[in-house]
């Protein structure tokens, strides 16, 4: 089976809610999502930029079509280089990537970074269980029985819970012959369904820290090809587990793991 990434079950967001959120395009068509964290860096999924060297990203959106130019205030961008983790692989461990800007990314009032989360605080995020406050968002297909695959075309947020990590291995291994990596963590919504599916992949998993401030716990790398499909839930690679190679490619100036 496909491990393939949508939002389901979703909101709309307002503009300037998830400033960090971008979209990211292939040939003018949306692929993928992925989250600013510096001026000159994207971070995403490997699976999303596997294929070439440069990429358009588009930031301060709140909807994207496949045509440009686009609505303000939002602002497109090229990558100067892109970076898979080098042990990426078709089981899609490490699936992890960076994108690089040398023009560096505006902010604004709808355009701002996100830290990402230290190990400490994703170990009280997950200890927090169902009171941790956590989101995923995107712009994939929006699937339900009525109208498969309809696209909303608008930033769509819906609220996660992690899932049991046993449980979630003992699922995938079932699917795909393999479990997630143990450098992932899984969710899932209170609805019936996945929270997200195609096209959603390389989004953030924020969570609220105890400081009141949203940080990216990792990205989104693969769910169950049937989204609508109750009891499947998405698997997220975590960056903490990749400090090492994110300072040595962004230099040290991307991230702050002295939490």
């Amino acid at each position: 089976m496909e491990r393939i990434m949508k939002v389901l079950h979703g909101r709309n967001a307002v503009l300037g809610q998830f400033p960090w959120q971008i979209a990211l395009y292939k040939s003018r068509l949306y692929q993928c999502g992925g989250a600013i964290i510096h001026p000159n860096w994207v971070l995403t999924a490997a699976h999303c930029i596997t294929d070439r060297i440069s990429y358009t990203v588009r930031a301060g959106a709140i909807e994207v079509d496949d045509h440009i130019p686009y609505e303000r205030p939002s602002h497109v961008y090229v990558s100067s280089r892109s970076h898979s983790h080098p042990h990426y692989n078709d089981d899609v461990d490490n699936d992890i990537g960076l994108l690089y800007f040398s023009q560096p990314i505006a902010f604004s009032d709808y355009v701002r970074p996100i830290c990402i989360a230290s190990r400490r605080t994703v170990e009280e995020m997950l200890n927090a269980g169902n009171n941790a406050d956590c989101y995923v968002s995107g712009w994939g297909r929006y699937h339900n029985l009525v109208n498969k695959d309809k696209w909303v075309g608008k930033l769509q947020v819906v609220s996660v819970n992690f899932y049991n990590k046993d449980k979630c291995d003992r699922i995938y291994k079932k699917f795909f012959g393999s479990p997630p990596q143990n450098i992932t963590v899984c969710v899932d919504n209170r609805n019936f369904g996945s929270p997200t599916c195609h096209s959603d992949s390389g989004g953030p998993l924020i969570c609220r820290n105890k400081y009141g401030r949203f940080e990216v716990l990792g990205t989104l790398s693969y769910g169950y090809d049937t989204c609508f499909q109750d009891g499947n839930p998405d698997v997220f690679q975590l960056a903490y587990a990749h400090e090492s190679w994110i300072e040595k490619i962004t230099g040290k100036v991307a991230v702050d793991f002295s939490e």
